[in-house]
């Protein structure tokens, strides 16, 4: 009898335990999912503009006439700018002063077939272009090459889309699987594959801005899933969940009965695609498509803006020149690219926006401008 109770109190005991460690993973928030709701059908375009504070506007400099912006990247005094039409990456210090570029178009060891994307690792100041296949070329932050990666040697990417450095030693790759879709990568080309339930529909694999850091945190996200995945050195989890409500697919049909989608194009309007991801300390931002129609002519850009605090979404289904938000600093403030003439003919009614235009004196046929600004 003696041993018996003994039992059933190590039994008891270890049961207490066991409710005791499953409570405080449930109430360690960093798995929960939360929910972001989006209403593309509301435009809450005038109550976001009565909350940004515009910091300060920088102009850049003429001496390369940039064509197609199409990605910008902060860090500490100097502003990285990546010029789709002409395949470069232009430097400028934080008053828009002209650096360098980085224009390296060729099919040499050193050199790029094109630029699919770039990242910047802020531990080892290094700027990192994306070739698009498994090619990575690092250069210091004065625009010199210091070495090149290839993926394809290192059993990694054939095509690397976008990346981020995780910390002084290990990179994160996203690209087209089929057999896996993130990528850890340290300096010696180990490597640790992850498959995440994406739908690898190319044509929508490919993202402006895939990866957001905020303080210690990496957001992510890819494809056709509506989630916002936390990374970090240990994993990678589901954080958020974007619900666009009346206007979305439900994931599971991507794999278990695509026929089916067609019919949901033709019957409705629909929403997808993630891409311009940013967080601030209170907010999280992305950029959505709204399909109105099947034919891809009908599809258009939309924007949301989420509070972290209240739970809140402000969505933009309009043109609004301070969006998409290209980068953070300083953990609240945005950073967006606007050209001249979205400036002067945009009709935004923030004084202290206007006012520095007329200050600067603005001209439509300038270098595109960048504008550091926060949601109050």
């Amino acid at each position: 009898m003696k041993i018996k109770y003994l039992s059933g109190v190590s039994f008891f005991l270890l049961f207490i335990l066991i409710i005791s460690l499953l409570s405080s993973c449930t109430s360690n928030d960093s798995h929960v999912v939360k929910n972001i709701k989006v209403d593309v059908d509301k435009c809450d375009l005038s109550a976001l503009e009565d909350n940004v504070s515009i910091r300060k506007i920088v102009q850049l400099d003429n001496t390369y006439p940039l064509g197609n912006v199409s990605k910008a990247l902060i860090v500490e005094d100097k502003i990285f700018i990546q010029d789709k039409q002409c395949e470069q990456i232009i430097g400028f210090n934080q008053q828009g002063k002209f650096l360098f570029k980085i224009a390296d178009l060729g099919k040499g060891p050193k050199e790029y077939t094109h630029i699919q994307s770039f990242f910047v690792d802020r531990f080892n100041n290094k700027i990192k272009v994306l070739e698009g296949t498994g090619k990575i070329l690092s250069y210091d932050f004065d625009g010199n090459f210091v070495s090149v990666f290839n993926g394809k040697e290192k059993n990694c990417f054939k095509q690397i889309m976008n990346a981020i450095q995780l910390n002084k030693t290990t990179q994160i790759h996203t690209g087209l699987g089929p057999d896996f879709n993130l990528e850890y990568v340290d300096k010696s080309g180990n490597t640790r594959k992850t498959y995440l339930p994406f739908i690898l529909n190319r044509d929508f694999s490919f993202s402006n801005k895939a990866f957001s850091r905020n303080k210690e945190s990496i957001l992510f996200c890819h494809g056709m899933d509506d989630n916002i995945y936390n990374i970090n050195s240990k994993g990678v989890n589901a954080r958020y969940f974007v619900d666009f409500m009346k206007t979305k697919i439900a994931q599971n049909l991507y794999v278990d009965n695509p026929g089916e989608i067609e019919k949901i194009y033709e019957k409705r309007k629909v929403s997808l695609k993630l891409d311009n991801l940013n967080e601030t300390s209170d907010h999280i931002l992305f950029s959505y498509w709204v399909f109105d129609t099947k034919n891809y002519a009908g599809k258009r850009t939309q924007f949301a803006i989420y509070n972290k605090t209240n739970g809140e979404t402000f969505n933009i289904d309009k043109e609004f020149a301070l969006l998409p938000v290209v980068d953070v600093i300083e953990e609240s403030v945005c950073v967006s690219i606007v050209p001249p003439v979205s400036v002067c003919n945009s009709g935004i009614k923030n004084q202290k926006f206007a006012k520095l235009i007329k200050d600067n004196n603005i001209q439509e046929d300038q270098n595109p401008l960048l504008v550091f600004w926060e949601i109050l």
